[in-house]
């Protein structure tokens, strides 16, 4: 506002694009409005160091867009966007008390898996295609899930990864259409194959290609690790070792 008019309230009208960047705010960065109706995206945020916490995304077309921050992002809701809870490219903070729902997909849309990425628990990842994790040290945390959204998307490890869970919170491997892991994630439903009105997507075998270890990825290890619906194509499988000497104990690989 112009010095010396009063100040007014700025309601953001539909078609509104609001950009927020970590250049324009000087630490501590606090977002804590209601961003709702913006044709393109709720919030977006490009590096820095933010405070994203206690914020409502709504009615847009994507809740959130972030790309390489670090911070907090917490106690936020993401509801009823047309397409990604949230978009992300590069990294992202873990999603702490983070609620994602009735939006087009209820979790972490990855454009793109940077080097020493961190997959942290909160709401599920997202992958599509066949991404190679193959430069810096990728870090999994207990309860981390990963979903993969088609019959072509896998995971594909050429560096040495330690990917260890626990009993009460396992690193999920699943499929995009999974509802038992990090919810309703496509946002049509639970799966009832017993009920015949029902028209929710369920999981099937062969859902995703599944992990592959390659020789970089020698002396790998998957602990207290749940890999569901993998395997969908004849030289792939929910894990594969092609040339990795690969330790897996504690784990379950199903369906």
């Amino acid at each position: 506002r112009k010095i010396g008019l009063p100040e007014q309230t700025l309601v953001p009208a539909v078609g509104h694009l609001y950009v927020l960047r970590r250049k324009v705010f000087k630490p501590p960065d606090i977002f804590s409005s209601a961003p709702t109706n913006l044709r393109k995206c709720g919030f977006y945020i490009g590096g820095g160091n933010p405070i994203i916490r206690g914020n409502t995304s709504s009615y847009n077309s994507i809740g959130g867009l972030i790309a390489d921050i670090g911070g907090v992002f917490s106690d936020n809701t993401l509801t009823n966007n047309i397409r990604e809870a949230l978009l992300v490219s590069g990294t992202i903070p873990a999603t702490t008390n983070t609620i994602a729902t009735a939006n087009g997909v209820n979790g972490i849309a990855l454009q793109s898996i940077p080097s020493g990425f961190s997959f942290l628990s909160g709401l599920p990842y997202i992958i599509e295609g066949q991404p190679i994790l193959s430069s810096g040290s990728y870090t999994f945390e207990a309860g981390a899930v990963l979903k993969f959204k088609s019959s072509s998307a896998g995971l594909t490890f050429a560096v040495p990864v330690n990917i260890t869970g626990n009993g009460t919170d396992p690193i999920v491997f699943t499929a995009y259409t999974d509802d038992a892991y990090g919810g309703d994630t496509n946002n049509d439903g639970a799966c009832a194959l017993e009920d015949a009105s029902s028209t929710a997507a369920c999981p099937y075998a062969g859902s995703w290609r599944g992990l592959k270890f390659t020789a970089g990825a020698d002396t790998s290890s998957l602990d207290n690790v749940i890999v569901r619906y993998g395997g969908s194509h004849s030289t792939t499988a929910g894990i594969k070792a092609d040339g990795a000497s690969l330790a897996i104990q504690n784990s379950v690989i199903e369906k």
